[in-house]
């Protein structure tokens, strides 16, 4: 079975730049996992959310520690 039969089609992403609280509101609005970052056209890499469970909790726990 070639690729382009499975794969998902016009694809949700987000820029380098967009803000961490911005891609949680996509992920839920749109009921997603994970999303494309891009830059310039290309992708650069993905983001989940647990990614960004991470970024949200990691400040809090080096001001304890």
């Amino acid at each position: 079975t070639p690729v382009e039969e499975i794969m998902s089609r016009d694809v949700v992403t987000v820029d380098v730049g967009t803000p961490i609280q911005e891609i949680m509101e996509v992920l839920e609005s749109e009921r997603i996992l994970r999303v494309p970052v891009m830059q310039a056209g290309a992708i650069v890499g993905i983001v989940s959310r647990p990614d960004l469970l991470r970024a949200a909790v990691e400040p809090q726990f080096q001001r304890i520690g």
